[in-house]
C-alpha cells in the first residue's frame, strides 16, 4: 500500500534553499526527500519532545556520567524512570502501546539522539544500536527495552553487547 502523497509550495529564504541543497547532494538525494524526511521528523518526534521531557546531551558527557553510576542503578534507572518515559512517549507519539508503537518509538528517540541503529525484521525482530557510550549505555538500553517489552508480552533474547553496541532479538512471549 502506497502512502499518498501531495504537492505542497512553501517560501524559504534563499540561504535556507541552499543549504537544503547542499545538504541533498552530500545525502545523494532530492530536496523533495529531504525536506519530507524533516517534517516527518518533526511530526513524528520534534514537536513532543519538550512535552515528553527529553533534553540534547553530547555523547561524551552521557559517557562521563555513566561511567560514575553502578550498574545497579542503571539498571534501576533502565527498568523504572527511563522505562516511563519511553511508555509516555509511546502513548503520546503513537496512542498506544504495543510491539509497533516499542519499535517507532525506540527507533525516534535513538534517531533523534543521532545514535545508529537498525531493527531488522526476519523470523526473529532483531534491533542493533552502535552508541558508542559504553558498555554501560548497553546495559541501560537492554534493561529499558526489556522492561518495556515483558510489559506488552515480549522478551528479549540473544543479547550481545559492548562498549560501542548493543545487538538483541525479541520475541513473543510464551505463556504457561
Amino acid at each position: 500500500m502506497s502512502k499518498k502523497s501531495v504537492v505542497m509550495s512553501v517560501r524559504v529564504d534563499d540561504k535556507i534553499r541552499e543549504k537544503l541543497q547542499m545538504e541533498a547532494k552530500l545525502n545523494q538525494t532530492s530536496i523533495n526527500t529531504l525536506i519530507s524526511q524533516i517534517l516527518a521528523k518533526h511530526t513524528g518526534w520534534d514537536k513532543f519532545t519538550k512535552e515528553i521531557g527529553f533534553i540534547f546531551l553530547t555523547k561524551p558527557f552521557v559517557r562521563a556520567i555513566l561511567e560514575e553510576v553502578p550498574e545497579s542503578t542503571i539498571k534501576t534507572i533502565g527498568n523504572t524512570i527511563c522505562r516511563g518515559g519511553i511508555r509516555d512517549t509511546m502513548i503520546f507519539t503513537e496512542g498506544k502501546i504495543n510491539i509497533t508503537s516499542f519499535f517507532n518509538s525506540f527507533g525516534m528517540w535513538l534517531a533523534a539522539s543521532n545514535i545508529p541503529y537498525r531493527i531488522i525484521h526476519e523470523e526473529e525482530d532483531t534491533i542493533i544500536v552502535k552508541h558508542g557510550l559504553g558498555t554501560k549505555f548497553s546495559d541501560y538500553l537492554k534493561n529499558l527495552a526489556e522492561a518495556l517489552l515483558e510489559e506488552i508480552g515480549f522478551n528479549i533474547k540473544n543479547v550481545k553487547m559492548d562498549d560501542d553496541n548493543l545487538m538483541f532479538e525479541v520475541t513473543k512471549s510464551q505463556k504457561i
